[in-house]
């Protein structure tokens, strides 16, 4: 996590590009066909071969809704999904922020750390945010023109998904943290987290102009890797 960032004076980075963002229109909103994806995924003559789709996300090229959807979810039948797995470097990435040293060296250093960290979760929105940062450092605007296209896919997949007002149309998540991003899009606060059973998770969101109270997630995914 980096909550250490408020107090960094970077936490204007975290999240700032999802106010320009689009979200996708409620005639999109279906659940994800599990069955349905991993077919696709591993089948090499698809549009939707896993392989084609990392390419586009890794590129920036423009992906349809239904390839964005097939891209999140589908990392889920990956060898390399691991929804638990405990990072190393999030210690030494959490050091050099606590460092205030941004020169170069260093955020050529945070580049490659991150980097890293993504291989094994291409969809932690703060790796991609911190990664913006990095890059406008940098002065790499191509790069950072990129990230904010491969943080409009995850957050498109995710949020096309359902709409978190119940469990029959809670939003699906591959990662737990991404429950975290969602709120931060939506603009609510965690009050009380609520584990519902081994498939889905309540989080209880403080007062707000939607007058929202509860906000649903099927972690099915995650739950299988348990």
């Amino acid at each position: 996590m980096f909550y250490i960032m408020k107090y960094l004076g970077l936490f204007i980075f975290v999240f700032f590009n999802f106010s320009v963002l689009v979200f996708p229109q409620k005639s999109n909103i279906k659940k994800p066909n599990y069955k349905k994806i991993k077919k696709l995924t591993f089948k090499k003559k698809s549009d939707f071969y896993y392989l084609k789709l990392s390419k586009k996300f890794t590129t920036g090229a423009d992906m349809t809704l239904e390839e964005k959807r097939v891209f999140y979810y589908g990392f889920a039948f990956r060898n390399s999904y691991e929804p638990y797995k405990i990072s190393k470097d999030r210690n030494e990435i959490n050091t050099i922020l606590l460092s205030r040293i941004f020169d170069e060296i260093t955020l050529n250093k945070l580049d490659v750390l991150i980097r890293n960290e993504l291989v094994d979760n291409p969809f932690d929105l703060k790796l991609h945010n911190l990664h913006i940062f990095v890059y406008k450092k940098l002065r790499q605007k191509d790069k950072v023109a990129i990230k904010l296209k491969q943080i409009q896919v995850i957050k498109d997949a995710i949020l096309s998904s359902g709409d978190g007002k119940s469990k029959k149309t809670a939003y699906h998540v591959i990662f737990v943290k991404n429950e975290y991003d969602i709120l931060k899009l939506l603009k609510l606060k965690e009050k009380k987290h609520l584990f519902i059973d081994k498939n889905f998770e309540c989080i209880f969101v403080q007062p707000n102009p939607q007058n929202i109270e509860k906000v649903y997630f099927n972690i099915t995914m995650c739950a299988k890797k348990l």
